[in-house]
């Protein structure tokens, strides 16, 4: 069957006349007799007609081609825009089959292991969540084809080019803001503005902000990038509610959903007895390799998901083996004397010497059973040990003078690296707020830990913390 050749701008073809073009066309391919396929066209017939509808109200003005509607079962995105599809036709929008189907409840998004949403598949809402993918895949469509020459030059040269933001960088980021600051209003929302989709080159005050990259879904359910391990307990409180208020818009089609968490009871190779071993190993052969700090943070990490802090004193049995002189130290003894916890002689960040190792610096701090002594993660050669405090000499005075100008950030810098900036203001923030909770001031905080006369070197080395931040990653702390 021969079919007429039509112009595909939309400022010279109506939406109804090129549908009618395109269904005729499947329709010489499809029976009517299989409903599947019947429904499907309608689907992608309901595509077009969305896609109509956002271009109207937010691209009135632009030359676009209407885009060919594909959905195939493959590929995990929900949705995805290409100048040029899989058999050479221009502009193509690409819907996942199930995602627009209802085929299956589908995991939208992840909150934790446990928690997550869920679009459910027979909710006669649930095309609500999927108009909004369409309305993101055609602002990359405007940008490819609409903008200004200049706009689509850069747009396709560095966001969707060399810079690998998969389309989503400044551009597209200030056209999503653009249209939210009309659409969120009337959908009975407050504005919340959109970041670069890497956090590092977004502006400090939207860091925490949603990412564009989820632009029409991600703003809409949350204020804050719900993945930010800084958010306050402010933040935190604005996206339960804005969530809330979401959940309440796509009017059930999403579910909160949250499940029991999967314990592991039996633990199968590579989960070997030495695992720790291996893994600080060769953390610690990368870090010398390439001047990161991945150890320091696997460590933190770890002990951060016990539930304490690295300068807290913490009740950890150390493990079997060599008794204060090697890599592993015997259960805490019955008998000898005692240093309680509150009057261990020694910090992470000070130094204290070893009979084996010398002069070593003291990462971590942690107590044994009740009535033991202390162990001290100290750093050598050969990654972190586990030593008794009673295998140690006498602990060395803290090598920070009440001065303090150049030599005198030994102490501090070692607590908090320079190589790692934004660890190590985390970090700071962290035992500062601590100290604080417990009535100190940062005055104090340096008398303890460093033996500081005042605040002064404190205050320096946090100076110099954000000015290596700034040059590493160009955004001010």
């Amino acid at each position: 069957m021969e079919h007429n050749t039509i112009n595909r701008s939309v400022l010279e073809t109506s939406t109804i006349e090129f549908k009618q073009h395109f269904r005729q066309y499947l329709k010489d391919l499809a029976q009517d007799s299989d409903p599947y396929r019947v429904e499907l066209i309608e689907k992608l017939e309901w595509c077009f007609d969305r896609w109509e509808y956002w271009r109207q109200k937010f691209f009135p003005n632009a030359d676009l081609v209407f885009p060919f509607f594909q959905s195939m079962k493959r590929g995990s995105e929900f949705g995805h825009y290409s100048t040029c599809g899989s058999s050479g036709q221009p502009s193509v929008i690409h819907i996942r089959r199930a995602y627009l189907m209802g085929e299956s409840d589908i995991t939208v998004w992840k909150l934790s292991p446990t928690k997550k949403l869920v679009l459910k598949k027979d909710h006669p809402e649930r095309l609500r969540y999927v108009d909004q993918t369409i309305l993101h895949e055609l602002v990359h469509q405007f940008l490819h084809e609409g903008a200004e020459a200049k706009v689509r030059r850069g747009y396709a040269s560095a966001e969707s080019g060399r810079n690998n933001y998969k389309g989503h960088g400044p551009l597209f980021a200030a056209e999503c803001n653009r249209i939210n600051k009309i659409l969120h209003p009337e959908l009975g929302f407050d504005f919340v503005p959109v970041r670069h989709s890497k956090r590092s080159h977004a502006k400090v005050a939207d860091k925490n902000r949603p990412s564009c990259a989820q632009f029409t879904h991600g703003e809409l359910l949350f204020c804050w990038d719900p993945t930010s391990d800084d958010l306050t307990s402010e933040q935190i409180e604005e996206n339960r509610q804005r969530l809330e208020q979401a959940l309440a818009f796509y009017g059930g089609a999403v579910e909160l959903v949250q499940e029991a968490e999967k314990v592991e009871s039996t633990f199968e190779a590579p989960y070997a007895s030495d695992c720790a071993d291996v893994c600080i190993q060769q953390l610690k052969a990368f870090d010398e390799a390439n001047g990161t700090a991945l150890l320091d943070r696997f460590i933190q990490a770890a002990l951060e998901h016990a539930g304490v802090s690295s300068i807290a004193p913490v009740n950890i049995p150390p493990a079997s083996g060599e008794n204060g002189n090697g890599r592993k130290v015997d259960a805490v003894p019955e008998s000898g004397p005692t240093v309680p916890k509150a009057d261990c002689p020694v910090q992470p960040g000070d130094t204290v010497t070893h009979p084996k190792w010398g002069t070593r610096e003291v990462t971590h701090v942690f107590a044994g059973s009740e009535g033991g002594h202390p162990c001290l993660a100290l750093k050598t050669d050969n990654g972190p040990q586990i030593v008794r405090f009673d295998s140690l000499a006498a602990p060395a005075e803290p090598t920070v003078p009440s001065t303090g100008d150049g030599e005198g950030l030994t102490t501090l810098a070692a607590a908090y690296p320079v190589r790692d900036p934004e660890l190590s203001l985390r970090l700071l923030q962290r035992d500062l707020t601590a100290e604080k909770a417990n009535g100190g001031t940062a005055q104090s905080f340096a008398a303890r830990r460093f033996g500081h006369k005042n605040g002064q070197q404190l205050s320096r080395h946090v100076k110099r913390l954000k000015d290596e931040l700034r040059a590493q990653t160009g955004i001010a702390a």
